[in-house]
């Protein structure tokens, strides 16, 4: 049997943990091509040599560093304008697990790849919009969201996408659900940072505690899935076991 050939993008960040994590326990299936990082190139070289990546690529150049030191005998591409060049015709599946605004040009170039895209990336597909999602199609690239709300909903539509009438993505409410207002101005950063049910990076933990990263993930919601912002809804639901609905007409 043929291994599915995987390049991850931002291999050593949460959402490459997770990705990598799942590769592990299904090596059988798998072949880690390439991986990159933004500064973390020890966790990387770790990784490289546990999957026998033979590309890597690295986001902040170092002249300080001897890079062959810590990945020896493998292709290294510096800085996001050489991270396209890690894909080739063996890749099948591309994680874009970068963060932030800073890889849009990137993000375009993934979506002429011609391959299945999992996007972690929302800020490309709120910034972008149908720019990145009609290049997409131009190309027959496939992109996959695979924020949990968004991929929920992206499943349920794939299996009857007839005649819904609305979607619907969840949130905890974070940690301040309870909260009075008035209190706000005492919330510190620790608490902040300490979602109730999920481990994340500091960010997207920020970014939930207020409640800004599900507005991004309703913008988000409506480029993916070509709806108005009417159709969307979000319910607050604080166990968190449903993560995305779909209303059908009937």
């Amino acid at each position: 049997m043929n291994k599915i050939n995987i390049l991850i993008y931002g291999a050593t960040g949460f959402v490459g943990d997770s990705v990598i994590s799942l590769i592990r326990e299904h090596k059988s299936y798998f072949n880690i091509q390439g991986m990159t990082c933004g500064k973390d190139i020890e966790k990387l070289s770790i990784l490289a040599k546990e999957f026998n990546t033979r590309n890597i690529g690295i986001a902040t150049y170092n002249n300080k560093l001897d890079y062959q030191e810590y990945f020896p005998d493998r292709n290294i591409f510096f800085g996001l304008d050489e991270f396209i060049e890690l894909i080739d015709e063996n890749i099948d599946i591309v994680v874009f697990a970068i963060s932030g605004v800073s890889i849009l040009n990137l993000s375009l170039e993934i979506a002429k790849s011609g391959k299945i895209v999992g996007m972690a990336n929302k800020e490309s597909i709120i910034s972008l919009g149908n720019i990145l999602l009609n290049t997409a199609k131009l190309h027959n690239t496939k992109i996959v969201p695979l924020d949990s709300e968004h991929n929920s909903i992206y499943q349920l539509l794939s299996n009857n996408n007839s005649s819904f009438k609305s979607i619907t993505i969840t949130a905890t409410g974070g940690p301040f659900l309870n909260r009075k207002i008035e209190n706000f101005k005492d919330i510190k950063v620790e608490e902040a940072i300490n979602h109730p049910i999920w481990k994340m990076g500091k960010k997207i933990s920020v970014d939930s505690a207020t409640m800004i990263n599900k507005g991004l993930e309703l913008i988000e919601a409506k480029y993916l899935f070509d709806l108005d912002v009417a159709d969307i809804n979000v319910l607050i639901h604080p166990q968190a076991i449903v993560h995305g609905l779909v209303t059908y007409r009937n």
